[in-house]
């Protein structure tokens, strides 16, 4: 991949020409291209990211943050300031959980699929390596319930 290209969804991206949206400079992306899960990729994710977190697990990954770099959480950090509502048509509610899992079954992209048990993997990685556990992130100011949940289910994403 290139500096200015990404890994996204198994497929490569290039970010080029800057546009302007609704008076908001940004960035517009082309495809270049599919790309494969390979040994460079995974020494860009080690070597380009400074930090890995997961977003099914927002707390823990705050937690990671912070005993990786420093400070204490903020209760800021761990509040959903943009909640979805999930609506589907005017009347109805539709259940995103089951929604995510109809589309997981119907659809696997392995190759990025492949990076995400990689990012897992080094997620879990780096809790034990920075030691996160319920006493740390308590410590840190980050303990929530899902932060107890997550360990007493043994810390499986």
């Amino acid at each position: 991949l290139e500096a200015n290209a990404r890994l996204h969804a198994g497929h490569c991206l290039r970010f080029v020409e800057p546009r302007c949206h609704g008076g908001h400079t940004g960035l517009a992306v082309r495809p270049t291209g599919a790309c494969y899960f390979d040994e460079q990729v995974k020494a860009r994710l080690d070597e380009g990211w400074a930090y890995v977190g997961i977003t099914d697990e927002f707390d823990v990954s705050i937690c990671l943050f912070h005993a990786k770099f420093g400070g204490k959480c903020s209760p800021n950090e761990q509040q959903n300031i943009r909640p979805s509502d999930y609506k589907f048509g005017h009347t109805s509610r539709r259940d995103p959980i089951r929604d995510a899992d109809e589309l997981r079954a119907k659809y696997v992209d392995v190759q990025d699929t492949k990076l995400y048990n990689y990012a897992v993997e080094r997620f879990e990685r780096e809790l034990r390596t920075y030691d996160v556990t319920p006493e740390r992130c308590e410590y840190l100011r980050c303990l929530t319930p899902k932060v107890g949940y997550f360990f007493a289910d043994g810390g499986r994403v």
